[in-house]
């Protein structure tokens, strides 16, 4: 990687996708949007795909990164999605949260786990990455669970 300036970027990656396009056909080229794009911005980043590059491949991070949880949930409680309210964070005891970096993803589910927290609640957090949820000071290690 060499440091350059925004317009020989862009220019230079346009050039690229061009050059691919039409080597080897639009359905070579494929756009992945992202949730931490906003509806609009991912709208926009399909529509230069088709648009402008002229494929059809554009797909989003969470189809496949939530697809398992989502058809796991289905099967054990009956729906693919959050069962309980979010509210009902800030009356836990105790809060576990697995496989998820909740600061940076869900931000106003981290933001009731930073009240319930303040009102006592334990924070468990089996995670081998160092999350901002598990540098947490008032957080438990998972190996203290009986």
């Amino acid at each position: 990687m060499v440091r350059c300036a925004w317009d020989e970027a862009i220019s230079a990656t346009a050039e690229r996708l061009k050059k691919i396009r039409d080597e080897a056909g639009p359905e070579a080229v494929g756009v992945l949007t992202s949730a931490k794009g906003t509806n609009e911005e991912n709208y926009l980043f399909a529509k230069l795909a088709r648009a402008a590059i002229k494929t059809d491949n554009v797909d989003h991070a969470a189809r496949l990164c939530h697809a398992p949880s989502v058809a796991g949930l289905g099967c054990a409680l009956g729906s693919g999605a959050m069962t309980n309210p979010i509210r009902g964070l800030l009356s836990s005891d105790a809060i576990l949260v697995t496989g998820s970096n909740t600061t940076e993803q869900h931000l106003l589910v981290a933001a009731q786990i930073v009240e319930a927290q303040s009102r006592g609640a334990a924070l468990i957090v089996p995670d081998p990455r160092t999350t901002p949820a598990a540098r947490s000071p008032g957080r438990r290690k998972a190996s203290a669970i009986p």
